[in-house]
């Protein structure tokens, strides 16, 4: 999701340099900035919550007896998540 908000944004880039304007259902018009952050914040938001349901499953694991070891899932998808978080900064500061 946090690629393909930078894809719809410079979709919405050319489309704009081409004043082809997209309005959405409220009447108002699309913006590249405010698409991509929208998708990255939404890809971000999901990813982060899945860390945190995966770290749940994992200590309930843990209280039934299991041994706990290194999850590369929550060490990519973290690591995804502080590149969608700075996504975001670096499109609102552009």
């Amino acid at each position: 999701m946090i690629g393909f908000g930078f894809t719809m944004a410079k979709l919405f880039q050319l489309l704009a340099e081409a004043n082809i304007l997209i309005k959405g259902p409220a009447g108002r018009i699309w913006t590249p900035v405010g698409v991509g952050m929208a998708l990255i914040s939404l890809g971000t938001f999901a990813l982060i919550v899945a860390v945190l349901d995966h770290r749940r499953e994992l200590k309930q694991l843990q209280t039934a007896g299991l041994k706990s070891r290194f999850s590369l899932t929550t060490a990519v998808a973290s690591v995804l998540a502080i590149l969608g978080v700075m996504s975001c900064l670096a499109l609102a500061v552009s």
